[in-house]
């Protein structure tokens, strides 16, 4: 009997252990315990614990594969192509030091923006990864071939990137060291519009220059603080996240009150940055969007303000109405808005004010005015088709593109091209001061016309304005035929015209541009066609990428002729130039001008004069002063009020590439 109860016995017990195995596999939380402690902290912080779950809980699982199966058969013949990859082994190890850093996460990539778009995603489903050991060492395998960069992501470091020679199918590269730096921070109290702090506000950084992401929220004294950011200029952005709208995804909830603003981060630095949210504390907005009396639904709302004056630096709303027309922002900064409002059938602008009290109802309603004309050839009368036409508000707060462009006044509202017959037609513009604005273009028999401004009329509700027949001076056009000297292949080309006598950036609205390009095997000339050039004298300048631009001056053009000149386009030298500030960090100089043996300006950049938040889509210290012909240069380059000057020698079809350090 022994005998017999024995081996039952064993099995009941190995069935017990089995059904504790599996009872203990599942109480295992597999994505905390496969994800680093800190990154795990850095999602919870960054996107919520449930969103963090939901990234962590998909790098568990295999990527899907899509599969159409039909009624009633068999679906045969499905293939699955694996590829091998490459791997890559090495060390992380502390920049300046060489001690090992652990638990760092590495990943390879095409390109250096490969690291960055990885954090952007949370590390996804298709991104190589790996996790250093306690002695810096990695080996990541599954690479995709070509990849080209290692990226890490470490716990008190900046996020850094190495650049590696193109990785091949089943290679396996060995003794890649990538040092890590510390980066910079930037902190800062974050307060609404009567100085009171705001705790749990969300800030987000973003760099396209440093390639660089990072989000935090503010403490409860409205405290916040990022570390370890790659230097370079940021864009930074903070808003209201209630638990409503995070869990939920309303995505324009969760921006409604968000506040954009910039910074410059630099290594081993602290920035000290404070957010004043001028939205946070102000006016409820209860309202409702009508079309003729009828409520408006499922309408986006995008409210702008820009009177502080800083590109970029603007309060930025967004809401929808519900399903009666009925819209809620729950706190606005008191002041006149541009409402930006898409319902599906008309997109366009109304101007609004917020009053400075606890709360407010207005009614938003589509505009039903109009404005229509006729395009005609001055002297023949005949109808001017295809023109572009753009309307303009005078005064009144900025559009978007304004906004983002740090223009004030005078912005285009609205577009339209003119018909067969010349006539054209803007229907449902918001009441206000406008200008209209038509382009160059050709009339029926091909005839070419300039340009015209009219006078500015005020427009009401309800009116319906005509414009009558607007006349358009017969105009001129050159016809620039280009020859490559040397080489072959297909090059694209940029013709510029502006009256004769002026600087060519002096009046940008009277300067003509036209493209054009070679195809290789093609031996007739490439052409491309300037129109719309009033009667008078032009200077004509064609350039293209790795070529000597070359000029025309004082070309003749007559009203309804076409001159034809030919221009011959030599190899020139480019010239890449890097500037470095005192502490050897890369830097954008103030200005920098590339003059010739005859010291006369034959280039120049000027990055005093792009605004800060789109110097983060500049890569730092490197700035592009064109090709010119081959010879010697003289390159002057200023930077916090010191200027150098150095020698620089360019040779036909070749890049030079000059560092300047001050």
């Amino acid at each position: 009997r022994e005998s017999g109860v024995a081996p039952l016995a064993h099995e009941a017990e190995a069935r017990r252990l089995g059904r504790q195995s599996q009872a203990l596999a599942k109480a295992q939380d597999a994505a905390r315990l496969n994800t680093p402690d800190w990154l795990w902290e850095a999602w919870v912080n960054a996107y919520g614990e449930l969103t963090c779950r939901r990234i962590a809980e998909a790098h568990l699982s295999q990527a899907p594969l899509d599969i159409t199966v039909k009624e009633d058969e068999i679906t045969k013949g499905v293939i699955l192509n694996l590829d091998h990859g490459a791997s890559v082994s090495g060390r992380v190890v502390e920049a300046g030091t060489d001690r090992a850093i652990a638990g760092a996460i590495v990943t390879a990539g095409h390109g250096e923006e490969s690291g960055f778009m990885a954090m952007l995603q949370g590390m996804g489903e298709s991104v190589a990864m790996a996790e250093t050991d306690d002695d810096g060492s990695f080996t990541l395998t599954g690479a995709e071939s070509g990849s080209d960069h290692v990226n890490v992501l470490a716990n008190g470091y900046a996020s850094s990137s190495l650049k590696i020679e193109g990785l091949e199918d089943f290679e396996e590269r060995t003794g890649v060291v990538v040092e890590v730096p510390f980066g910079g921070t930037l902190t800062g109290h974050i307060y609404d519009r009567n100085n009171n702090p705001l705790p749990g506000r969300m800030v987000g950084a973003v760099s396209m220059q440093a390639k660089d992401f990072q989000q935090t929220a503010a403490n409860a004294d409205g405290i916040y603080r990022m570390d370890n950011l790659r230097p370079g200029s940021y864009i930074l952005i903070t808003a209201a996240l209630d638990d409503e709208s995070l869990f939920t995804g309303d995505v324009m909830t969760m921006l409604s009150g968000s506040r954009i603003t910039t910074a410059s981060i630099r290594e081993n630095q602290v920035t000290e940055l404070d957010i004043i949210d001028f939205s946070a504390g102000g006016c409820r907005l209860e309202g409702e969007i009508l079309d003729r009396g009828i409520p408006v639904p499922n309408a986006n709302i995008a409210l702008m303000k820009a009177d502080r004056g800083g590109i970029l630096d603007f309060g930025f709303s967004t809401a929808r109405s519900d399903e009666n027309g009925k819209f809620l922002f729950k706190s606005l900064e008191p002041g006149e808005y541009r409402a930006q409002i898409d319902t599906g059938d008309w997109n366009g602008a109304i101007e609004m004010e917020v009053m400075d009290a606890p709360e407010d109802y207005v009614v938003l309603e589509i505009p039903t005015s109009t404005i229509r004309g006729r395009l005609v050839a001055a002297g023949s009368g005949e109808p001017v088709s295809e023109a572009r036409l753009s309307l303009s508000g005078i005064g009144g707060s900025s559009s978007t593109m304004a906004i983002m462009f740090g223009q004030s006044g005078s912005s285009p509202s609205a577009w339209t091209q003119s018909k067969e017959d010349g006539s054209f037609e803007f229907e449902r513009v918001a009441p206000g001061r406008y200008q209209l604005k038509i382009r160059s273009g050709e009339n029926s028999s091909g005839q070419s016309v300039g340009g015209h401004t009219t006078d500015t009329f005020t427009l009401r509700e309800g009116d319906i304005q005509n414009l009558g027949d607007i006349a358009l001076p017969v105009a001129g056009k050159i016809e620039i035929s280009v020859v490559f000297a040397g080489g072959d292949g297909r090059r694209w080309f940029q013709v510029e015209a502006w009256p004769s006598g002026e600087e060519r950036e002096t009046n940008p609205r009277e300067r003509k541009t036209a493209w054009g390009s070679s195809r290789r095997g093609d031996e007739s000339m490439p052409t491309a066609t300037l129109s719309g050039l009033l009667p008078g004298e032009w200077d004509i300048e064609v350039s293209a990428d790795g070529w000597a631009s070359a000029k025309l001056l004082g070309v003749s053009v007559a009203g309804g002729e076409t001159v034809k000149k030919k221009i011959t386009l030599s190899l020139g030298g480019e010239l890449l130039v890097a500037v470095y500030d005192a502490n050897g960090e890369a830097a954008f100089a103030d200005n920098m001008v590339l003059l010739n043996g005859a010291r006369e300006q034959v280039g120049e950049q000027n990055i005093g004069e792009v605004p800060l938040a789109f110097r983060s889509f500049i890569p730092a210290g490197e700035a592009e002063m064109g090709s010119h012909p081959p010879g010697v240069y003289i390159l002057r380059a200023t930077l916090n009020g010191i200027t150098q000057e150095v020698s620089v020698l360019l040779r036909a079809g070749e890049e030079s590439k000059m560092e300047i350090r001050f």
